[in-house]
This record gives structure tokens, C-alpha cells and sequence, in this order.
């Protein structure tokens, strides 16, 4: 089993055809938590949310625990 919370760390990848920087390679401390992602007949989308301020976050992230939805990651974006 694995300890959590699971932190990892990496790079964004710039993306020829797209002219940005939007390739983002899972590590394997994070793809262990998601079987799903070893089974290449499988369809597997994903959603992601981005807000413009600290209440409109605080917001969602009680909805989702209200609902019980699926347990998001945290992806934090910054320059090194």
C-alpha cells in the first residue's frame, strides 16, 4: 500500500504542434494509485478545473467533499 499523501515532482513539456508547454508525464508513485491507467483498452478522460480566487476554490472543493465526488489531484503550476 502506499503511504499518502503522494507528492511528486516534474517538468511540463513543450509540445511542438501545439507551440506550449502542455505535456505533462505522470510519475509512477501517482500512476501505481490509478490502475486504470495500465490498460490500454481502456477510454479514460479527465477533467480539470482551474479558479480565479481562494473562495470560488473553497467553494468547489466543499461541494466535492458534500457530494462525496471523486478525490481530485492538486496540480500547482509555477515558474522555477
Amino acid at each position: 500500500m502506499i503511504a499518502e499523501p503522494v507528492i511528486t515532482k516534474g517538468r511540463i513539456y513543450y509540445n511542438d504542434s501545439t507551440n506550449s508547454k502542455n505535456i505533462i508525464r505522470l510519475k509512477k508513485p501517482i500512476r501505481e494509485n490509478f490502475p486504470q491507467l495500465f490498460k490500454s483498452n481502456t477510454d479514460l478522460s479527465y477533467t480539470l478545473e482551474s479558479y480565479a480566487t481562494y473562495k470560488k476554490f473553497l467553494t468547489r472543493a466543499f461541494m466535492i467533499i458534500e457530494k462525496k465526488e471523486t478525490l481530485p489531484l492538486l496540480l500547482f503550476i509555477q515558474n522555477d
